[in-house]
């Protein structure tokens, strides 16, 4: 399993690759996630998918990780930042 920790403020690429999912955990606070990807190299887009019933960004509170499912994505190639508290991300 990989694992990356993003700074409140930064951005960290994500290649879900063969992985299933990738959970999302906050550490010191509420993060306020944003999962992006980015299509035919246009603008970067949200990458939930409109029938995952998610909405962005995501709200990840301290002790309660959050697992978004491949299939709820629209690529496995993703941009993850993160506003007010960091994150680690394991897929």
């Amino acid at each position: 399993m990989n694992q990356v920790t993003i700074k409140a403020g930064e951005v960290g690429d994500i290649d879900l690759g063969n992985s299933r999912a990738m959970t999302i955990a906050a550490t010191g606070g509420t993060a306020k996630v944003y999962v992006e990807y980015r299509r035919d190299n246009g603008p970067w887009s949200s990458a939930f998918r409109v029938d995952s019933g998610l909405r962005a960004p995501l709200q990840v509170s301290e002790g309660r990780p959050v697992t978004l499912e491949k299939r709820q994505l629209s690529s496995e190639h993703l941009r993850v930042s993160s506003a007010d508290a960091n994150i680690i991300v394991q897929f």
